[in-house]
């Protein structure tokens, strides 16, 4: 009964709090004055700040990758969580303790593969947009300083 009444309490301050952050509307003391706006646009220029959908395809594919890496990330969360109760509730049970430790070990190497496999996306991603250029010294691309700085010869 004691842990009903716990329950029902703390599922009512969660709901209400979630009523009130969700329905609550934005109020602003003032509009945006015409002077605030010609001072946006000067800070921000056309571009604004940055947040418009990626046009460049290898763009969308490296985002897209690392929300995939993300949400994997997020499984091996939760597979170590249910090992670890698997684990804790086993009661002496080593059938259930097996489980729970096969479990584990099979979640710490998908999340070596995912870490691999993102710092590996990283790394193309870095490469793929890179635009090398006269003056790119960003990333991998780096202008030489001139026609004579080039030594092939060792010695």
């Amino acid at each position: 009964m004691f842990l009903k009444k716990i329950l029902f309490i703390v599922l009512t301050v969660v709901t209400s709090i979630n009523l009130i952050v969700f329905f609550a509307l934005p109020v602003s003391a003032q509009g945006i004055s015409a002077e605030m706006g010609k001072q946006l646009n000067a800070a921000a220029g056309s571009s604004g700040a940055g947040f418009d959908a990626p046009t460049d395809p290898r763009t969308i594919i490296a985002n897209i990758i690392k929300i995939v890496l993300g949400l994997l990330g997020t499984i091996f969360l939760c597979l170590t969580l249910y090992a670890g109760y698997l684990w804790m509730t086993a009661a002496g049970n080593d059938e259930q303790v097996t489980t729970a430790k096969t479990l584990l070990t099979q979640a710490t190497v998908g999340l070596a593969i995912i870490l691999a496999a993102n710092s590996i996306v990283y790394f193309v991603a870095k490469i793929a947009i890179a635009k090398p250029g006269p003056s790119t010294t960003d990333g991998l691309f780096i202008t030489p300083k001139g026609p004579d700085s080039f030594n092939p010869s060792p010695y």
